[in-house]
């Protein structure tokens, strides 16, 4: 996989996301999902800092992996 999640277990509100291994930096994919309505930011150019909060259910947050992966995926094209 080319898109981890560090640590791998997360036991806050607060995810980080590595994609060094993307080929894509952290700022382009956090400029075409906040494009998207999704603000997940760029703590530098191989990390994505993710924060949910109360009003944010489940269905949100697969359907924000979901276009995460599609954003990823069209910039790798």
């Amino acid at each position: 996989e080319s898109v981890k999640v560090v640590p791998e277990k997360t036991d806050t509100n607060i995810v980080w996301i590595d994609v060094s291994r993307t080929g894509v930096s952290a700022h382009e994919i956090s400029t075409a999902l906040e494009a998207r309505e999704i603000n997940i930011g760029a703590f530098n150019d191989e990390r994505l800092r993710a924060v949910t909060h109360l009003d944010v259910d489940s269905a949100q947050v697969e359907e924000a992996g979901q276009t995460f992966t599609a954003v990823v995926e069209a910039l790798r094209a």
